[in-house]
This record gives C-alpha cells, sequence and structure tokens, in this order.
C-alpha cells in the first residue's frame, strides 16, 4: 500500500503549519475525497474555484478519488469538472448529498456551501475521517475539523463562538486558495522579491 503524508497547510502557502501533527492526511490508493459545494448564477462559480483548488493539489501525484457533490451547476460547469477528472454527482437535496457521502465513505470532506451549517455537519460525521469547512461568511454556527477563511480581516474571536472546541482555524490571507497556475506565479513573485 503506497502512504504519503501531507501537509495542507505547506501545499497552499509553502510554510509547515504550526498544527502540522493536526494538518497531515494520509493519501492511500483509491482513498475517496469528496467536495460538498454548489455554483450558479445568484452565487456565481467562487465556491467551485476554491474547491478545485484543493481538488488539484490532491489530484497531484496522489491516488485519491475526488467527488465533487452539487446541486446547482451553471451550464458546461459540470463537463468541466468531469474533464478534469473528478467525479461529478448532481444531487437535489442535503439528505441526497449524504447519501452519497456514506457510500463513498471519504478521508476528507470538504464543504463550501452557504446553505450548509452545524446541523449538516453533524450528520455528515458518521461517514468522513474528518470535515473541512471553507467559509467567508462567519455568520452561522459549524461542526468540523477545520475551518478555512482567507479575509485578511476574520480573527480566531470572529469564530470562536461559531465553532465545535476542537476546531482548528486556518484563518487569514496565507490561507488564500488558489489554482496552481496562480500558486505558481504566486511563488515565482515572491522568490523574486526576496531576490531584489
Amino acid at each position: 500500500n503506497v502512504q504519503k503524508s501531507w501537509d495542507l497547510c505547506l501545499l497552499l502557502t509553502g510554510k509547515p503549519s504550526e498544527h502540522k501533527h493536526i494538518l497531515v492526511f494520509q493519501a492511500h490508493i483509491l482513498q475517496n475525497y469528496v467536495f460538498i459545494t454548489n455554483a450558479g448564477q445568484d452565487i456565481g462559480v467562487g465556491h467551485i474555484m476554491r474547491c478545485t483548488a484543493i481538488a488539484d493539489l490532491l489530484k497531484r501525484g496522489r491516488a485519491a478519488e475526488l467527488h465533487f457533490i452539487c446541486m446547482t451547476l451553471p451550464d458546461g460547469t459540470e463537463r468541466r469538472l468531469a474533464q478534469s477528472g473528478y467525479n461529478v454527482h448532481i444531487v437535489e437535496t442535503l439528505a441526497d448529498t449524504l447519501s452519497v457521502v456514506s457510500s463513498l465513505r471519504p478521508v476528507c470532506a470538504f464543504v463550501d456551501d452557504y446553505r450548509v451549517d452545524a446541523g449538516f455537519e453533524k450528520d455528515l460525521r458518521p461517514y468522513s475521517n474528518s470535515i473541512f469547512v471553507i467559509d467567508d461568511l462567519a455568520n452561522r454556527r459549524h461542526h468540523c475539523d477545520f475551518l478555512l477563511d482567507s479575509d485578511p480581516f476574520k480573527k480566531v474571536c470572529t469564530y470562536e463562538r461559531l465553532v465545535n472546541p476542537n476546531c482548528q482555524l486556518l484563518l487569514g490571507v496565507d490561507y488564500t486558495l488558489l489554482r496552481s497556475e496562480f500558486l505558481q506565479h504566486r511563488k515565482t513573485s515572491i522568490d523574486a522579491w526576496h531576490s531584489g
């Protein structure tokens, strides 16, 4: 069995997390990861873009099956996700979402959806080893292992009453989710700036 440890913070920012012992996932052959997200005319495609930034990192050199579970997608988005090698599941309700997740038993469920809160995440808990929430509103409670918000003005005090006590908060611009091509551009720009 091929096993690889990886630090999501290191992949996202280029530097190890202070909490590396928490932020390490084991990628085994054919492990499932799910992304519960949506896109549409009213919310745009930002949630999909953030999730594909993580999915692209997972896909690179790792034996993993990546699944997008969505209730709404704009025309062409489902096709583009499938062409990128992702499994796409179109569902009608959150109950349908739970059914798909329960059949996949993922290592981690990434949740980036304004319709989801702590109630759904608690229902999700029996079916996923970890729950990783991406948020930018700070307007509802969450029950998760990790919560990421890259807004530079969000602080621990913003979320501490909205999450369970053992949730690891990943806040600030260091956790900005960029697709691989932009991540490489950022690294090149930072290297150039440091070299004078």
